[in-house]
């Protein structure tokens, strides 16, 4: 479990190349522009298992040298989350309700 005052923190070097190998080039700023445009009208939303995970674009910033994406994750079967009494040993068990799902939330640079 992760503690509330640490964070995960990747760095990936990666290239883009087009798939099959013969699929027209792409340009990475259209992409980053047609990923604005979804999260400007709402719609930078997918789900995946039959709508029990959704990921959605919560924010995005572009700067000139970089963009900033903020994803969230909501996964409704996940199991609800426990709370346990560090002095009784009581556990209380906090129950999603409709429409919800376990959250986690990632920055990407």
């Amino acid at each position: 479990m992760q503690s509330s005052e640490r964070r995960w923190s990747y760095f990936y070097d990666f290239h883009l190349t087009p798939y099959p190998s013969d699929a027209p080039a792409f340009d990475f700023e259209d992409v980053l522009n047609k990923i604005e445009q979804l999260w400007k009208n709402g719609s930078a939303v997918h789900q995946y298992r039959n709508k029990e995970l959704t990921i959605r674009l919560k924010d995005f910033q572009k700067t000139k040298d970089c963009s900033l994406l903020l994803i969230h994750v909501s996964d409704i079967k996940a199991t609800d989350p426990a709370f346990s009494n560090t002095q009784t040993g009581v556990v209380r068990v906090e129950q999603k309700q409709k429409d919800e799902g376990i959250g986690a939330a990632c920055h990407v640079i």
